[in-house]
């Protein structure tokens, strides 16, 4: 089968590049295994880093996401009715992404395909990729959006750190509330001390969680810089929208440095 454009991967990613191809009059074939916003979904009670507005602007953005009928439908709690100027959890996210990928799927130019993509090569007349289970497919274009993942400690660090009676902990249950307590780590975390690396986001919310949560004695958090950067609203901008804390981190963390 030919196409014109294939896009690998339906997380965030991936919905918005297909949306903004809908929106340039492309047709699509898309491909992910599940369809279910990719890993993005296990993290429905983090809170968002991102103002509600802002959100809403970026779904409004795209037509064919067909975000206010479909936040209008919403019998419960929905980004579009939330305080614009404040942040919630990504549930919130989570749900509108999974109507716009509804909504996409449904499209008369896009060709959805529940698999994978085991091989791309490149030639002269675009691309082909063998996917399972739907055989070979050649694209003139191709956009992987296929996300990251937490990176691991070696095997030998995590070996060592073990030996001296140090546990790693798994990097998407101490950043998500919900999962922080149904593994019961807060219960085995209460009034030890933690260790994290990282002075981003989500090192800084699994402190909080830690704090919060777990009631932890002490948090050490180690970074690249001297000092935790916090991002700065501007008109029309951003500053340090990247690299810098925001909604309820940012919050924490001021209180937290300010009571020393």
């Amino acid at each position: 089968m030919r196409t014109d454009w294939l896009v690998v991967g339906a997380g965030p990613c991936g919905i918005f590049a297909v949306a903004s191809l809908l929106r340039r009059g492309a047709k699509v074939t898309w491909i992910d295994p599940s369809f279910s916003t990719g890993r993005l979904s296990r993290y429905g009670s983090v809170p968002a880093n991102t103002r509600n507005d802002r959100l809403c602007r970026a779904f409004q953005s795209l037509p064919h996401l067909q975000f206010a009928p479909r936040q209008a439908s919403r019998a419960g709690p929905s980004l579009a009715r939330t305080d614009p100027g404040s942040t919630a959890s990504l549930q919130l996210s989570i749900d509108a992404l999974r109507d716009g990928s509804e909504a996409l799927q449904s499209h008369e130019a896009v060709r959805s395909v529940q698999g994978s993509v085991h091989l791309l090569a490149g030639d002269g007349d675009g691309w082909r990729a063998e996917t399972c289970p739907s055989g070979e497919l050649r694209s003139r274009n191709v956009l992987l959006c296929t996300g990251a993942a937490p990176r691991l400690p070696s095997p030998a660090l995590t070996a060592r750190l073990a030996a001296a009676g140090i546990p790693v902990l798994d990097h998407d249950t101490v950043v998500t509330p919900a999962a922080f307590e149904a593994d019961g780590l807060a219960r085995r975390l209460r009034g030890s001390r933690l260790a994290v690396v990282g002075g981003s986001h989500s090192g800084l919310l699994a402190a909080r969680n830690a704090v919060r949560l777990a009631g932890c004695e002490r948090v050490d958090v180690y970074g690249r810089g001297a000092a935790v950067k916090f991002a700065e609203e501007r008109p029309d901008y951003i500053k340090y929208d990247g690299t810098g804390l925001k909604g309820e981190v940012a919050a924490w963390a001021r209180e937290a440095l300010d009571q020393g």
